[in-house]
């Protein structure tokens, strides 16, 4: 795996013009190029023996599909809006980590993974997180923070946030792994959306955020930004671990808005609860194999056995 600094470090060190290409990794199985075009613009650049299709760009990232002289297809994204490099850099980033395990039609994989990215960016005609998942995102982040505030090493802390990109677990760490909910102070439940959000061979953490909506004049309140900010500076002394703090950012689909300060959110509480064998939860192995996709509630007074640790906010806002 090719670590993110390194990535971008690679791409900023070219010289632009039509010739400034650099295979992305030698060990990859597809065959990456990072380059820029005449203009400065970052590239990304794939050969496949496959045809793309069914693929077109946006405002923000052009795209490209020719067939090459040896008879192979190749594909070109370049950005066009230099504000946008951040989501731009997280995309392409993400395409190539993806998929690197990838056999076969990678070209097709490409493609998919590109255009789930598209419907990302343009989740809402104003380019904003919809509420549900701005509140969601901003339980994430407080379960973020706390992990620096409580001495966990930034880079992997930052590595082990795979919620951001819909992954069946929101942190994966090397010894356990831990589900961020965030529900209403008042919610009597907790909703699970599938099966293997709790599912897994090792034990795990299920972290309930208790969040709720707040005047712009709270001072205990804070918005997405302000709490985002709260994060950077916590890991302005460790330059890689922001830069993978922003990139996935742009993975959840977060992007620079001012519209973000609209709204303002208090954690009255959080609760961690251990999920290990004796945890009332459904997994893969109690269900029928054609049972597919599954999703229920737990009642969260049912989990009291299981709490490990409770945090009530204090009057300065912090845990």
């Amino acid at each position: 795996m090719k670590e993110l600094n390194e990535f971008i470090r690679d791409w900023d060190n070219l010289i632009p013009g039509p010739n400034a290409f650099k295979r992305v990794d030698a060990e990859h199985p597809l065959d990456f190029y990072i380059g820029q075009s005449a203009y400065g613009s970052k590239e990304l650049f794939l050969i496949s023996e496959e045809e793309p299709a069914g693929l077109s760009g946006s405002k923000s990232i052009d795209v490209q599909i020719g067939k090459r002289q040896d008879g192979r297809w190749s594909i070109t994204f370049t950005l066009i809006k230099p504000e946008h490099e951040q989501p731009f850099v997280a995309l392409c980033y993400d395409i190539v980590e993806s998929s690197r395990n990838v056999s076969g039609k990678g070209m097709s994989f490409v493609i998919k993974r590109f255009q789930k990215w598209q419907l990302l960016l343009a989740q809402t005609s104003d380019g904003l997180l919809s509420l549900e998942v701005q509140k969601g995102l901003f339980g994430e982040l407080l379960f973020f923070r706390s992990c620096i505030q409580n001495g966990f090493p930034p880079a992997q802390t930052a590595d082990a946030w795979i919620g951001c990109n819909k992954a069946d677990k929101d942190f994966v760490f090397d010894a356990k792994w831990c589900e961020i909910k965030t529900i209403d102070p008042a919610a009597v439940a907790v909703h699970i959306s599938s099966i293997e959000q709790l599912d897994a061979p090792n034990d795990g953490e299920l972290v309930i955020n208790f969040v709720e909506n707040t005047s712009l004049q709270d001072n205990y309140g804070q918005t997405l930004n302000e709490l985002i900010i709260d994060i950077r500076d916590l890991l302005k002394n460790n330059q890689a671990a922001l830069a993978e703090f922003n990139v996935k950012l742009s993975i959840a689909g977060f992007q620079e808005n001012i519209k973000y300060d609209e709204h303002k959110y208090v954690c009255r509480c959080v609760k961690y609860y251990s999920v290990d064998e004796s945890f009332p939860r459904i997994t893969r192995q109690d269900l029928p194999v054609s049972v597919v996709k599954l999703s229920y509630e737990l009642g969260i007074n049912s989990l009291s056995a299981w709490e490990i640790k409770y945090y009530r906010e204090n009057d300065d806002g912090t845990a």
